[in-house]
């Protein structure tokens, strides 16, 4: 039976706008389980209800979490049991009231502006940001390599990850995706370049500057993205 050695919870949440969170742990033994708070795990407050459109065409309504450490999707099977989808090749869209969620580096998506077959997309994930290390004049390092972690369901069915004793950092932040007919792009300048044929470059920059584009930004990256579809037809 797994043994759960009792953790030091360190309760220092930084706020760093509203995309951003970073709190961190001392963590025991072996296992980081539902211990970080409930918005750094978890895309929604609780489980909501949706459509599962699949590559092959197929729908099945459920309800649905994902899991923003581990990118893994959270559903309902026909029994109400929660299980974990954590191959994300089969779907190709979830339906949740007016949102549209899409598989997107190996987790899911929200769809926050859509042209045609150009879109931008928002992908929350919680990471580790720092290891922080004892050194050998007895000071806090914090350049120390974190060790890569493995992901396993647990019976409550949310993860277990093992690590060595330690201090972590963790943060939440959303980053932002640009998909275009050629292809799937980091949403700062140098996507808006490769991401549509024959752009131009002044304008583009121009336009940065001259509205002060925030890349970290929602509604500038909408901004933006607007401005260059139009200035390409």
């Amino acid at each position: 039976m797994r043994t759960i050695i009792s953790l030091l919870l360190m309760t220092l949440f930084i706020h760093a706008g509203a995309q951003q969170r970073v709190t961190r742990l001392i963590i025991g033994e072996a296992i980081l389980e539902n211990e970080l708070p409930h918005e750094m795990l978890f895309a929604f407050p609780e489980l909501r209800e949706a459509l599962l459109v699949f590559t092959d065409a197929s729908q099945h309504r459920t309800s649905v979490n994902i899991n923003l450490y581990t990118g893994d999707l959270l559903f309902l099977n026909q029994y109400g049991r929660p299980l974990v989808l954590d191959d994300t090749d089969i779907i190709d869209r979830i339906a949740i009231d007016d949102e549209v969620w899409i598989p997107i580096e190996n987790t899911f998506g929200e769809v926050v502006y859509r042209d045609g077959p150009v879109m931008l997309v928002r992908v929350k994930r919680t990471t580790v940001t720092d290891h922080r290390k004892e050194s050998g004049f007895g000071m806090m390092s914090s350049t120390a390599s974190v060790s890569s972690a493995s992901s396993v369901i647990t019976q409550d069915h949310l993860f277990a990850d093992t690590r060595e004793v330690n201090e972590y950092d963790f943060e939440t932040r959303d980053r932002y995706r640009l998909i275009t007919p050629r292809g799937t792009y980091t949403a700062e300048a140098r996507g808006f370049f490769r991401g549509f044929r024959g752009v131009n470059r002044r304008f583009v920059n121009n336009f940065v500057e001259e509205n002060q584009i925030d890349f970290s930004e929602e509604e500038d990256l909408i901004t933006l993205l607007r401005a260059v579809m139009a200035e390409q037809q």
